[in-house]
């Protein structure tokens, strides 16, 4: 079974264990409320009465809610382990995908003519677990690695599992990708030194792409949940597309480590953080409507009706210090001057 295959595999695998996951929990929600019903008659501490004439009747009742109680702490448990095995089947599925996507960058296997004394490789060591060593020796089917304790724990891996190569503080996931000269870490200030055929903020929202994926240790979490948002309408339609999106990371995340060298790693941040800055402020200018506070506080939202809603809200709350809302805000241009109008009766 080749790499995409297994990644397939797994993912609906995955898809499958979170599916169950997901049935669990709704039942055992299910059982918890009707055990929770069936308590009904007991409600306000009611006690059994022996020797009245409801003892029987109530005994039943007890004996029954018990059941049905035992049986949803079960189905809670249940439910419990099949999240954990979701988790633990998502976390696979990310693994494979992620080494896939790399395999599929080759244009051809690696080779021993590949590598020197001193590379730096990255390769797969069970099906989803990777490590990263020193090359210490290149054999004819394998590279023996440097495992730190003096050549007694020396791992030998063949080509086949090898998965990148750095050397001189360029990463290749590609044998055929020719070996560029480093830039030094420069100090030219007026470029960011953007290494692809992107737009300089494009580049910047892959960058931020790809250190959440390392901060979150999931390709998948990372782009469920901050998902780049692109200028360029090519690269929109490429983070539209899940296979797409996940082959330009694969073929490009190498890059990103080798810009750090270049820039520094003080200003790769700094440039990160303004980047931030001004993609906060791009979607504040996109909105069209907002409502000034009596602090001076503008709250921006996208449409007409959010911000009503949230106006609502405001006015709803009576909380102490609570921003107040002063008056009604609308542009007809994303940046352009508000046009004031008072708040709707």
């Amino acid at each position: 079974m080749d790499e995409q295959a297994a990644a397939r595999k797994a993912k609906a695998k995955a898809e499958a264990a979170q599916e169950q996951a997901d049935r669990l929990t709704a039942s055992a929600k299910h059982q918890g409320e009707r055990a929770f019903e069936m308590y009904g008659r007991f409600a306000g501490g009611q006690p059994l009465l022996p020797g009245h004439h409801s003892y029987r009747s109530a005994r039943r009742a007890k004996n029954r809610a018990d059941g049905a109680s035992d049986r949803a702490i079960d189905a809670f448990k249940a439910a419990e382990r099949a999240k954990s095995r979701a988790k633990w089947a998502s976390a696979e599925a990310n693994a494979r995908a992620e080494i896939a996507d790399t395999v599929a960058t080759r244009s051809r296997p690696w080779e021993p003519t590949d590598f020197q004394v001193g590379d730096i490789v990255t390769v797969r060591v069970f099906e989803t677990s990777t490590s990263t060593y020193r090359v210490k020796r290149v054999n004819k089917k394998t590279l023996t690695l440097d495992g730190g304790g003096g050549g007694w724990d020396d791992p030998k891996r063949e080509y086949d599992r090898v998965l990148s190569r750095t050397r001189d503080g360029i990463t290749s996931t590609n044998p055929e990708q020719e070996t560029e000269t480093p830039m030094a870490n420069s100090t030219d200030t007026t470029s960011i030194h953007n290494p692809i055929d992107l737009s300089d903020f494009d580049w910047l929202e892959f960058v931020a792409l790809v250190w959440k994926v390392r901060h979150e240790g999931s390709y998948q979490y990372a782009v469920e949940n901050w998902a780049p948002q692109f200028e360029a309408p090519a690269m929109q339609t490429i983070a539209d597309d899940d296979a797409q999106l996940r082959a330009f990371y694969g073929q490009n995340k190498a890059k990103v480590d080798a810009w750090w060298d270049v820039v520094g790693g003080e200003r790769a941040v700094d440039l990160h953080n303004d980047h931030i800055d001004e993609a906060r402020q791009r979607q504040l200018d996109a909105c069209l409507w907002g409502v000034r506070c009596t602090d001076g506080y503008i709250v921006h939202d996208p449409t007409e009706q959010a911000r009503d809603e949230f106006v609502a809200r405001l006015l709803a709350d009576t909380y102490p210090n609570r921003r107040v809302p002063a008056v009604l805000l609308h542009r007809d241009t994303p940046g352009g001057v508000w046009t004031e109008s008072p708040l709707k009766s």
